[in-house]
């Protein structure tokens, strides 16, 4: 039976949202630092305890090796899979609008750009809750010095970086999702300190900053 698409509740209008990456950084993040913040996990974050709000995903196998898991977690679970309409009603899901930048929520808040990624699209995802602030950890951008793609070996398949190098069209999108926060008026801080996403469009400020301000 098909579910209906989310219609996304503005629940945490005018707070500092902190997203959780796939980028081998994260572990070396002061994690317990945001642990009574809102938090949304990409992908297996949400193993991380919790604390960690939202489980957010883009990618239908991504579920699949991880349904045993994800059964166990008293988070909210959403996606912008069109897949789990189907087969996991109880799952949140959001259709996927324009390919990057924000959706603005206005006439449809049932939209979310995907952006290339899952951690993309997990911007749009705290933007349409009514974050006013997002906070970045984990968007590496890029494999760690040993080769390393995620803080993480969950996933069972992982890109093939001598086939197709996926961080530029990931890191793309962010000129977008930088020009139309601007516009929304929510600010963007990029907390990975190693991520190659350009200062120009998402500054950098460390995490033990970021969170001193509250």
């Amino acid at each position: 039976m098909k579910s209906e698409y989310w219609q996304v509740p503005e629940m945490w209008k005018g707070a500092t949202v902190y997203i959780l990456g796939g980028g081998q950084s994260l572990l070396d993040e002061k994690l317990e630092l945001i642990e009574r913040s809102r938090v949304i996990g990409v992908n297996c974050a949400f193993l991380l305890g919790e604390w960690v709000d939202i489980c957010w995903f883009g990618d239908p196998p991504w579920f699949d090796w991880n349904e045993e898991e994800l059964s166990k977690y008293g988070g909210l679970i959403t996606c912008c899979c069109e897949k789990m309409r189907f087969d996991h009603p109880t799952i949140k899901v959001l259709e996927r609008g324009k390919k990057m930048g924000l959706e603005d929520g206005k006439n449809y808040r049932t939209r979310i750009s995907w952006n290339w990624s899952s951690g993309g699209s997990a911007v749009n995802l705290a933007t349409l809750l009514g974050a006013s602030k997002v906070v970045l950890l984990g968007f590496d951008m890029k494999p760690s010095d040993n080769g390393e793609l995620y803080w993480h070996n969950l996933h069972h398949t992982t890109p093939d970086l001598t086939k197709r190098d996926p961080y530029p069209m990931f890191i793309s999108s962010f000129e977008h999702i930088a020009e139309d926060a601007r516009d929304l008026g929510v600010e963007i801080i990029n907390s990975t300190m190693c991520s190659l996403i350009p200062e120009k469009w998402i500054p950098k400020r460390p995490l033990e900053e970021v969170v001193s301000e509250f």
